[in-house]
């Protein structure tokens, strides 16, 4: 009984140590794409994010990188950003974007600094692809890796519903209180 009490502890421990804080202020995460430029997630504050952290090789990450373009498409873009990065050593960004029809910006990235991002140890396994939503005030309010159930049960319907209930609760996708008097006042 006792050995089962300190098996449950030990495994409670794990599972405490290696989840995520959420939500939490985003850290300093940049790439480059395959052109050179470089992408620093910085420069979106103000925007809804969100992050696909990839290996270009995974035959998951290549199908999720085409949902989000399809579903990029279906926000305005002053309300959302979808960005890529590839933490493969072998990442050919450009082959990936060309074949699999990706619209927006992937480029090449540090393991180690996205694991960082993720407060995720590299000592753990992670199971591609990676999701983060990423609110315009730069706070991460969600992420997942291949193996969660926002991933592995109907990905696209979740991702959709993250991203809208994020979009809405963004001042600027809202209209503002001036405009809905407005509305009601020319309805009389």
């Amino acid at each position: 009984m006792r050995s089962f009490a300190a098996i449950a502890l030990a495994v409670a421990s794990v599972v405490a140590v290696s989840a995520a804080e959420l939500p939490r202020p985003a850290t300093t995460l940049q790439w480059k794409t395959a052109d050179g430029q470089t992408v620093d997630l910085s420069k979106y504050k103000g925007k809804n994010v969100l992050i696909e952290i990839l290996s270009t090789t995974c035959p998951h990450c290549q199908e999720t990188a085409g949902m989000l373009s399809r579903i990029m498409a279906d926000f305005p873009a002053k309300d959302l950003q979808v960005l890529g990065v590839a933490i493969n050593d072998d990442a050919n960004v450009a082959d990936f974007t060309q074949r699999f029809n990706v619209k927006f910006p992937v480029g090449k990235g540090n393991r180690d600094q996205a694991f960082g991002f993720l407060q995720q140890s590299v000592m753990r396994s992670f199971y591609f692809p990676g999701l983060v939503f990423i609110d315009p005030s730069g706070n991460i309010q969600a992420q997942y890796n291949g193996t969660d159930g926002f991933i592995q049960n109907g990905q696209e319907a979740n991702i959709r519903a993250q991203l809208k209930k994020m979009v809405s609760a963004t001042p600027s996708a809202r209209p503002s209180s001036t405009t809905s008097k407005t509305r009601s006042r020319k309805a009389s």
